[in-house]
């Protein structure tokens, strides 16, 4: 199997579990203390997974996120 897709699928994995996790806390109505750990746990890795992204498919493609986002959304972009 590909490396980057072995990266991509273990740091993808980790973010899902992670935002389930923050979901399951929210439902549970846990405290506030574990509350933040868990939307840090998610927040982080969420991060993870967009700098994962970035090493994997080029670092010019995330610095063009800018304009590939306005391609999507077609929205003008102000570069």
């Amino acid at each position: 199997m590909n490396w980057k897709k072995i990266v991509l699928g273990v740091v993808g994995a980790a973010c899902l579990v992670s935002w389930i996790g923050l979901g399951a806390g929210l439902a549970m109505g846990v405290d506030k203390g574990p509350r933040i750990a868990l939307a840090i746990a998610a927040a982080l890795t969420t991060e993870g997974l967009m700098w994962s992204v970035a090493l994997v498919l080029g670092v010019s493609v995330f610095q063009a996120r800018r304009r590939i986002w306005a391609k999507i959304t077609r929205t003008p972009s102000h570069d």
